[in-house]
């Protein structure tokens, strides 16, 4: 049980991934041993993304469990 969610945040779809792949996804990994509930991929993370129109940011949801 437990794990850790939230979501990123940025101007481009493209910006989303690069913060949370190169950033976010192997820091959860490494310091607390989590594992992605997904999107695992580029593709797969591109379709989950939503656009807040209230900032005009692009947001993905993620979830990382034990």
């Amino acid at each position: 049980m437990g794990g850790l969610g939230g979501e990123v945040r940025a101007a481009t779809k493209d910006e989303v991934w690069k913060k949370f792949e190169n950033g976010l996804r192997s820091q959860v990994e490494a310091q607390f041993g989590l594992f992605l509930d997904g999107p695992l991929t580029l593709e797969a993370a591109f379709e989950k993304m939503w656009k807040d129109e209230k900032s005009g940011f692009w947001v993905l949801d993620i979830h990382f469990s034990k």
